[in-house]
Parts: structure tokens; C-alpha cells; sequence
């Protein structure tokens, strides 16, 4: 089960977090005992902010016993807006058990939440059995087309006939994070991000949301794809033709043996057989060029190979992008 919540709450938590237990323990017993909770943790917010105003002795009683608490919260998050999701942090969530089991890792913890708050994130889903290396992710080239795009950190390249976007995954990734985008420009506000850890070095999160941090790395994995990218068109784009010239020399012997009066008929013929076996010998360096690239390279397989054919085929016919 995955639990998502809003950073700067989780923020708050983790500042506090060597004081929660007790500040929540009271807090629960603080609002059990008065008909309105809204009302009360909106007198705790009015107290924090130095309002004046009457305010019941169990309010300024557990006001003066967490101030300190109280106030490194509003430092991240509204004091009201933390504790009425407060539910969301109890002894028994996923969230709480996993600090709680990182206590000696918090000081790391805050670092990489402050991190991905500077990139706009505003929600976080934790969930630590996910593999981020068995995810697959695209992003149009034409950046228009995009509405969002994952980042992920070591970025590998998937090869694949062109259509008009990168294909890629990760290596070794803890995160994914979704950008927002709008009219191919990419948001620093209300992103979000996926993680099956938070002890991670916040050094493998992008530095800022820019073009260059975030859309030029994906393209530069798929530079350091080129040759594979390259060897796989070429290896579909022969056994196209191959295909092709095969099929109309076998209507062409149709027609040659449907026509009597072709006035050296014969010559034609034996210059047909001449065709087809230079057509098998070019099937033979098609082969060879196609066994050459799987040697060379770790990425190119047969499975990859006949994926990437159907592919091909399948946007041909559905017209979805250029084909070069």
C-alpha cells in the first residue's frame, strides 16, 4: 500500500519528528474533548500567530507545552493545515513507520524533501517496494505534445525506430518525479514525485526545472543511443526493401508467365533468375550486417529487433507519426 501526501506537511513532520508522538498523543486528547475541532485547532493557529483573543485553558495549556513544535510546523506548513491532516501521520501509517525506522537518517531525509520542494513538488507517494528500473518512459521530441514528463536519475536510452520521441528508463533510480508542462514549457509548481526511498544523496535530483536539467538530459541519453538507434532503422529499413523487391519480382514472374509476346522472352527470363540470385545475395549481407549489430551491441537482440518491426509496421498503418 502507497501513501500520498503533501511535502510541506511532511516537512514539518520530520522537523518535529523526536516530538510527535507525544505532541499527536495530546493533540488527540485535546480535541476529543471539545464539540468543535475546527474551532480549536483554529484557536491554536490564532495563539501561534500572536492573535489576541479568549482562548480556553486546554488550548493555551497544550499551546505553551508544543510552541516549540508548534512553530518549526508553521516555519513548512500551516499550523491548521497540518493538524487537521494529522490522520495521515498516526503511529500506524506507512509514512510514520518509515521514519520511525530511519530516525538516524532524518537530518538526510529533510535534505532531499527540501530538494524537490525547491523543484515544485507539492506531493509525494512513498512506496518502497516499487522498481523504478522495470518502468519504461517516453517523451516527445516536438515538446508541445507533452503534457507532463518523468524524470528519473541515471537516464539509459531505449533504442527504437524513430517516431518522434525518446524512449527511455533507468538504471538505478529511488524517484521519479512528474513535471508539469504547458505549451512545451515545463512547470515549477504542482509537480509530483514517486520514491521507494527517502535516504537517498539529494545530489541525484536535477538542481533547478530548466530545459537544460531536465529535457536536455533525456535527449543526450538518446545521443549516446545514436549507433544503436542507427543499426536498428538501417536493419528494418533493408529488410523493407528486401521484402519489396522480393514481392514484385514474384509478380513479375506472374505476369512473364501469363505473356507469349514478348518478342526474346527467354532473355528476359534468364535475366529475372539473374536478379533473384543477387537479390539472395543481398539478403545473405542483410543478415550478416543484422548478426554484426547484435555482436556489437549489448542493447540489439532478434526480440528487439522483430518489437521494433512491428512497431514500425503498426504506425505505418495507424499514420500516428512521420516515418523517414
Amino acid at each position: 500500500m502507497t501513501q500520498d501526501i503533501n511535502i510541506l506537511d511532511l516537512l514539518a513532520l520530520v522537523e518535529i519528528f523526536d516530538k510527535y508522538e507525544e505532541f499527536e498523543k495530546d493533540l488527540t486528547k485535546l480535541l476529543s474533548n471539545k464539540r468543535s475541532s475546527t474551532e480549536t485547532i483554529a484557536k491554536i493557529r490564532m495563539l501561534a500567530n500572536g492573535e489576541k483573543g479568549h482562548y480556553p485553558k486546554s488550548v493555551r495549556t497544550f499551546y505553551e507545552k508544543h510552541k516549540e513544535a508548534i512553530h518549526a510546523i508553521n516555519r513548512y506548513e500551516s499550523i491548521q493545515s497540518f493538524m487537521y491532516h494529522q490522520y495521515d501521520y498516526d503511529k500506524e501509517t506507512k509514512i510514520y513507520k518509515y521514519l520511525n525506522s530511519h530516525k538516524e537518517e532524518l537530518k538526510q531525509i529533510k535534505a532531499v524533501l527540501l530538494k524537490l520542494k525547491e523543484l515544485g513538488v507539492d506531493r509525494i507517494e512513498l512506496d518502497e517496494n516499487f522498481n523504478f528500473k522495470e518502468k519504461k518512459y517516453y517523451m516527445y521530441t516536438w515538446m508541445s505534445d507533452n503534457t507532463s514528463i518523468h524524470f528519473v536519475d541515471n537516464i539509459e536510452a531505449i533504442p527504437e525506430y524513430p517516431c518522434g520521441r525518446v524512449l527511455y528508463q533507468t538504471t538505478s533510480s529511488p524517484y521519479e518525479i512528474k513535471f508539469n508542462m504547458s505549451f512545451g514549457m515545463l512547470s515549477d509548481k504542482y509537480n509530483r514525485v514517486k520514491v521507494n526511498s527517502l535516504t537517498f544523496d539529494k545530489d541525484r535530483l536535477p538542481n533547478k526545472v530548466s530545459k537544460d536539467e531536465i529535457i536536455d538530459t533525456i535527449l543526450e541519453a538518446r545521443e549516446d543511443k545514436k549507433d544503436d538507434y542507427e543499426r536498428i532503422r538501417n536493419i528494418i529499413d533493408l529488410k523493407e526493401v528486401q521484402e519489396i523487391l522480393e514481392y514484385k519480382l514474384k509478380k513479375l514472374e506472374e505476369i512473364l508467365s501469363k505473356v507469349d509476346s514478348l518478342s526474346d522472352k527467354q532473355t528476359v527470363i534468364d535475366s529475372l533468375k539473374s536478379i533473384k540470385q543477387e537479390l539472395e545475395n543481398i539478403k545473405e549481407e542483410i543478415e550478416k550486417y543484422e548478426r554484426e549489430a547484435m555482436f556489437e551491441s549489448t542493447y540489439i537482440t532478434e526480440e528487439v529487433i522483430k518489437k521494433e518491426e512491428e512497431a514500425y509496421q503498426r504506425r505505418k498503418r495507424e499514420s500516428e507519426c512521420h516515418i523517414w
